[in-house]
């Protein structure tokens, strides 16, 4: 949506609109403007999520304007509004936003910036699981095991989309053109508009950024590189750029666990992490190449795969595996 009417819909909110400016809002809600609808909706949800108390039902007023979205990130549909026309609903958001100081101190952060809510949200996983994170912006993340991110709840009214992010994630970034999207990991900054990518920053000494779709900038104090879709940077003390096979870099995301090492301690960390499990050897393992991949399989399934090349056998008792060497 224009830079232009989201103003105007935040001076709307606050009651700022002349007539006319008040007219054309109104129009853009009678005609079931999508932008329009969907910037009105952003601002409630970020309201009802600051602990200022409202008196008034926000989810209740937004359940007729509540849009759809899809797994990857489109808008699927709009609702109907049998109960209230348009502008009905913008007159009694409008009621309920005038009477709380609290939006105005968010929109009006030039007049009154030491009313800001700067409430941070952190979500984490742990060893073997994953994670599906909604921003209030729209955004979509997944988070790997043993990661977190966390972000303003204030996101959507903020001049930029800054999130922290430990571990790693893939991103769907929704667009905006006038607000950038940026992920920060450590010295790290990766920054984009709208598109979609995956960070890893397990590993501090090596940082990698695989841009999926759109166009990704990567940058370390003075070194940046702009990476397209099939290639990732590795920010090490220095930002290269590379091409990256799919499966090893992102494949996590859909299910797909690749191990692929020349350590076997290593592929033995992986397979922790993805199930959650604690492993302990028994004797020596041989120093091997390992190349496999496994798509949804279980814990029992992939040991066994790799028990005949690395000849062990092993015991799982709970969250406890046992590999002895043969």
């Amino acid at each position: 949506m224009e830079k232009s009417k989201q103003k105007l819909i935040e001076k709307y909110f606050l009651g700022q609109c002349t007539p006319s400016e008040k007219r054309d809002v109104e129009q853009l809600l009678e005609n079931n403007d999508e932008g329009a609808i969907c910037y009105f909706d952003q601002l409630a949800t970020s309201l009802d999520h600051t602990k200022t108390s409202v008196p008034a039902d926000l989810d209740g007023i937004w359940t007729n304007v509540d849009a759809s979205i899809s797994d990857d990130g489109t808008k699927e549909n709009t609702r109907t509004l049998p109960l209230f026309t348009p502008l009905k609903i913008a007159a009694a958001i409008l009621i309920v936003m005038v009477s709380s100081f609290a939006l105005i101190s968010l929109l009006d952060k030039k007049e009154a910036p030491q009313e800001v809510a700067t409430s941070i949200i952190t979500k984490s996983t742990k060893r073997g699981e994953n994670l599906t994170v909604r921003l209030p912006d729209g955004t979509r993340v997944r988070l790997n095991s043993s990661s977190s991110i966390s972000y303003s709840q204030n996101l959507i009214l903020e001049n930029q989309r800054v999130v922290n992010l430990e571990g790693e994630a893939f991103f769907e970034v929704k667009r905006d053109e006038y607000r950038p999207f940026i992920v920060k990991t450590n010295a790290v900054n990766t920054t984009v508009l709208g598109t979609s990518f995956n960070v890893n920053a397990k590993n501090h000494k090596a940082i990698k950024v695989a841009v999926v779709s759109g166009k990704v900038e990567v940058e370390q104090h003075t070194e940046k590189v702009v990476l397209t879709p099939g290639e990732m940077a590795v920010v090490e003390e220095k930002v290269g750029k590379t091409k990256y096979d799919f499966d090893q870099e992102v494949g996590w995301k859909n299910g797909v666990l690749v191990l692929r090492a020349n350590d076997f301690m290593d592929v033995l960390d992986d397979i922790e992490q993805w199930y959650g499990v604690d492993i302990e050897v028994e004797g020596k393992v041989k120093e091997r190449g390992i190349d496999l991949k496994y798509i949804n399989e279980s814990l029992e399934e992939v040991l066994e795969g790799l028990s005949f090349s690395a000849h062990f056998n092993y015991v799982i008792n709970d969250k406890k595996v046992r590999l002895i060497v043969k």
